[in-house]
């Protein structure tokens, strides 16, 4: 009878999650927006990508790739392909891209709710008001401002893996340990990023109740056992990016610049979202912040000053232009609410106190990234000793992620005082509790959700032009450059609805409408072959250049009059008296050209 009042109630919070997020994100699709526009059109282009491979399997069609001639470009990032199961389930069953994602993200963030909602049941008896926790992690401006990043907001598998590994230093009950394994190994083709910090998670806890584990010392044995399963389940992911991930721009020597980049800075913790209802937009970071950093790093490395270098980046923000990217994972801003019931949750002790507030510490150390600037003197951190010294851990560019781990311990804990306040105050039985929840609720999304929210252009660009598309429709086993191209690493105009680096993803997208092959598109990080195909690029219209593009198998050239940035018209011209390239379409949107040989 209980297990069914629970398994109600875990729908009935489950169903309102899903409710609530749909009505958040309707927006989005309403507009033809987005709700971001960089890992945004990663996920978009990668579940069109990875549906084309999956019909060329069955016989359906040719897929042709992106970065040729890179030989296996899925390697050069974190492609999230467990992840990318849904919506390319949405896909298939005839719905767009747009809302597609939609759904994709509203239960992205509804699943990481419930899961956050389960943990917390485990230090909090009423579920009204575990059900805050969840709210909590999932409302705050924290995750919401990565809502960018599809891959590291989604914590479901991560916190219900962490849910059964709780449940099992609860009971020792070995179901719950394997339940956890498999979901932990399971995790690894979700996300890498949230794979370590379940690792780092799960480690916390085994170590907050070691004295437990070692009154049993089988349960130690089989934590080794499920270790091992884990290892194995998820080996076959880092094989895979071990031996794929070759020949490209090597990060390594500023491996710590560019973790500072990307960790947070105490006063992050005060950095709201614009568009917050009652409080200013936090600090935007900027060109000049970045710029100020390196000084204060004072690093320099010979390949950062190379051609190679200065074309993969691309040209510098201006001085005062915000970098979204960077800008968007350092608001750690999650109100007052949590922080004030958490409090009141950590005044007595309770089951499970000493795991929480570990986990909180751990978090916290770690997103602050390898170092800290203490009055102009940077301090090394935890962290510093792997990103300077532990080879391949600088392909985990971004410790602000690890934030997660302190808000899940925050968000548990304020869960716990919000009941034990209902128990002193109010009475633990009737509708209080619900009443208390509801009121908790409601003032954490008031102090989180921006309105109206961060949005982005998509609908002029998810699909590439009737006339770009009928063309290369009849083009079997083609190779095309697209132009206007650039890699655009730097990320200038990160801010804005087009831009270098985003543009190469929406190339990659149509790519998925044709089926041809293309030179352009980017990834996690940059093959040598695309650099040599930009050189080519910035050559253009030399006949040089257009002889290098047909050596790489190049047969045709594109240039999109939609998807123009400042300076790019006048390419143009020059192509169009180029003798190595023949006209063969000239319409609104497309001017097509066959490269001569």
């Amino acid at each position: 009878m209980v297990g069914e009042k629970s398994a109600r109630a875990g729908i009935a919070v489950g169903a309102a999650y899903a409710a609530y997020f749909l009505a958040l994100f309707a927006p989005f699709p309403r507009s033809g927006r987005l709700p971001g526009n960089c890992d945004t059109w990663y996920a978009i282009a990668f579940t069109n990508l990875y549906l084309s491979k999956a019909k060329a399997l069955v016989g359906l069609g040719h897929p042709g790739s992106f970065l040729y001639p890179a030989p296996n470009p899925f390697a050069y990032g974190e492609t999230s392909v467990g992840l990318a199961l849904l919506p390319m389930l949405l896909r298939s069953l005839g719905l767009g891209e747009i809302v597609s994602y939609y759904v994709f993200l509203s239960l992205v963030y509804a699943a990481t709710a419930f899961a956050v909602y389960l943990l917390a049941t485990l230090y909090v008896r009423r579920r009204p008001v575990a059900a805050v926790a969840g709210l909590a992690f999932a409302s705050s401006n924290f995750l919401l401002s990565t809502i960018d990043s599809p891959h590291t907001a989604f914590f479901g598998i991560a916190f219900l893996a962490l849910y059964c590994f709780g449940r099992y230093l609860r009971g020792g009950r070995e179901r719950d340990l394997w339940c956890s394994a498999l979901l932990a190994g399971a995790q690894a083709y979700f996300s890498s990023y949230v794979f370590l910090l379940l690792a780092i998670g799960a480690a916390v806890l085994g170590l907050a109740d070691l004295g437990e584990l070692r009154r049993h010392p089988g349960w130690i044995r089989r934590l080794a056992a499920a270790a091992a399963l884990v290892a194995a389940l998820a080996a076959p992911f880092f094989l895979f990016y071990a031996f794929g991930l070759r020949d490209t721009f090597s990060w390594r020597p500023q491996a710590v610049l560019f973790a500072e980049f990307n960790s947070l800075d105490p006063e992050d913790l005060l950095n709201p979202m614009p568009g917050n209802l009652l409080y200013p937009e936090g600090h935007r970071f900027d060109h000049r912040d970045a710029i100020a950093l390196q000084r204060r790093l004072g690093r320099s490395d010979p390949a950062f000053r190379t051609e190679d270098f200065a074309l993969m980046v691309g040209p510098s923000p201006r001085e005062d232009e915000e970098s979204l990217w960077v800008s968007s994972r350092r608001r750690a801003f999650v109100g007052v609410t949590p922080y004030l019931l958490a409090l009141a949750c950590l005044r007595r002790p309770f089951g499970g106190r000493r795991e929480l507030l570990a986990l909180f510490a751990v978090g916290f150390v770690l997103a602050l990234g390898p170092l800290i600037t203490v009055r102009g003197v940077m301090i090394p951190m935890p962290l510093y000793v792997f990103y300077e010294f532990v080879p391949g851990f600088h392909v985990f560019r971004i410790p602000g992620r690890a934030f997660a781990l302190a808000l899940l311990a925050l968000a548990i804990c304020a869960a716990k005082g919000l009941e034990r306040l209902v128990e002193r105050f109010g009475g633990a039985t009737g509708w209080r509790p619900a009443a208390a929840a509801i009121v908790a609720g409601a003032l954490v999304v008031v102090e989180n959700v921006p309105f109206p929210m961060r949005s982005f252009e998509a609908a002029a660009y998810v699909e590439p032009p009737p006339d770009y598309r009928r063309f290369f429709a009849a083009q079997r086993g083609a190779v095309v450059l697209n132009l206007p191209s650039g890699i655009g690493y730097g990320l200038a105009g990160s801010a804005d609805d087009l831009y270098v680096f985003n543009r190469e993803l929406i190339y990659m997208n149509w790519q998925t409408y044709t089926g041809q092959s293309i030179v352009n598109g980017v990834n996690g990080y940059i093959p040598r072959s695309r650099i040599a195909v930009q050189k080519l690029i910035a050559r253009l219209p030399s006949e040089e250049s257009v002889a290098g593009l047909a050596r790489l198998g190049v047969g045709f050239v594109a240039f999109n009059k939609g998807l123009l940035l400042p300076g790019d018209a006048a390419l143009l011209p020059g192509l169009q008296r180029a003798r190595a390239l023949e006209p063969v379409l000239d319409s609104d949107t497309t001017a097509i050209f066959r490269v001569r040989r």
